[in-house]
């Protein structure tokens, strides 16, 4: 709440103790995002010609809220995805090194378990057979890297987004 008040003191805002207190309920993963949802509460109620209410915070969080619960996609499903569009099987995603297709199927499962689960490269590292954190991170680096030159990889990556939220 302290990051809060002075984030917001700095923007020129008096905000109550309990608009401060939901705030900073509603982001605790790191203090960029409370800084993110400070500014965009501030935003909206500038937007609305209104004061910083806990009926605005909760309006103007609504979004970030539904989003956040709507995308608690499990690890599991995702592999599932992956290896089903690619035609490989799960096991194969985080058994030792292999052909062209596999690297390339388990380097999607990298970037998209990133992307989409929230994991560290540890984590993720773990559940493809216990590789490094730094492999992770070179697969994530060399997708994203791609994702603007190679056409084929950016429609895998977004036919394996959409299977995802359909199902």
């Amino acid at each position: 709440m302290a990051i809060l008040r002075a984030k917001a003191d700095l923007m020129g805002q008096h905000l109550d103790d309990k608009v401060l207190e939901m705030l900073s309920q509603s982001a605790h993963s790191n203090i960029r995002e409370l800084e993110g949802c400070l500014t965009r509460v501030v935003a909206y109620a500038q937007l609305a010609r209104s004061t910083v209410t806990v009926a605005l915070v909760e309006k103007a969080m609504a979004e970030i809220v539904s989003r956040r619960t709507s995308r608690r996609l499990q690890p599991d499903a995702l592999l599932d995805a992956v290896a089903h569009y690619f035609n490989v099987e799960k096991p194969v995603l985080s058994g030792p090194r292999g052909k062209k297709d596999v690297a390339r199927a388990r380097h999607v499962a990298m970037y998209l378990l990133k992307e989409e689960t929230h994991l560290g490269f540890s984590a993720i590292g773990r559940l493809l057979g216990g590789r490094d954190h730094s492999t992770i991170l070179h697969g994530c680096t060399r997708v994203s890297g791609e994702l603007d030159s190679d056409p084929g990889l950016r429609r895998d990556v977004m036919n394996i987004r959409q299977t995802l939220a359909s199902s």
